[in-house]
């Protein structure tokens, strides 16, 4: 799996991802709205504008990317999703920075960081209605699969982050401003659970493609 991510981040990825939540950005901010301040979508939107407008040293690695994005998305994105997204990206490019070899326990080492530093900063853990309730199941997934075959992988991941997704409608919210709304949170998607769904099938279904791509040529 790492070598369809290759050395550097493939505009093609950054597309799809850019992509997978313009699409969506008006159902982002309808969930939103049901039990926050309906903004995420908005927030999202500008998260990717960023996204799109990121430059990259020469010969920069995925790890340095990613702290550039990171930087980016805490700078634009308003709200906890600007923190949180960026406070991650950063994590994740930290870690990635730490040890340069190119394979797929890195990448899944650095999301797992990434995960961890979401929760230590917004105080949450799987279970309370958060985009941890999609991240958390999704790095279990992979974590649960490393070695297999990279096609094997990446539907595992995308499967186990849209199912994290669908708990979220049951769950009590207790963290962030979906709190307020107490039980009346329960049968909602939660917006940056979505969001987080949409950024990780994305990736995932690029990859798959590239995979596709690689066992043709093969």
């Amino acid at each position: 799996m790492s070598d369809s991510l290759g050395a550097t981040l493939h505009l093609e990825l950054v597309a799809a991802v850019i992509y997978a939540i313009r699409a969506h950005a008006v159902e982002l901010s309808e969930l939103d709205r049901a039990i926050g301040d309906g903004d995420h979508g908005d927030n999202m939107e500008r998260g990717i504008e960023a996204l799109a407008e990121c430059s990259f040293e020469p010969d920069s690695s995925p790890g340095e990317q990613l702290l550039v994005i990171g930087r980016l998305i805490m700078d634009r994105v308003g709200g906890a999703s600007g923190a949180l997204y960026g406070a991650c990206l950063m994590t994740m490019g930290r870690t990635l920075c730490a040890d340069s070899s190119e394979n797929a326990s890195n990448w899944l080492v650095a999301f797992e960081a990434g995960i961890d530093r979401i929760g230590q900063l917004g105080g949450a853990k799987p279970g309370q209605k958060t985009m941890l309730d999609v991240m958390v199941p999704a790095a279990r997934a992979w974590r649960a699969v490393t070695g297999r075959d990279s096609s094997q992988i990446i539907k595992h991941v995308s499967d186990a982050a849209s199912t994290g997704l669908e708990a979220t409608r049951s769950m009590r919210a207790t963290k962030g401003r979906a709190a307020y709304f107490a039980e009346r949170s329960i049968g909602h998607l939660d917006p940056g659970a979505k969001s987080s769904e949409l950024v990780i099938v994305a990736v995932a279904e690029w990859l798959m493609t590239q995979a596709l791509r690689e066992r043709h040529l093969a």
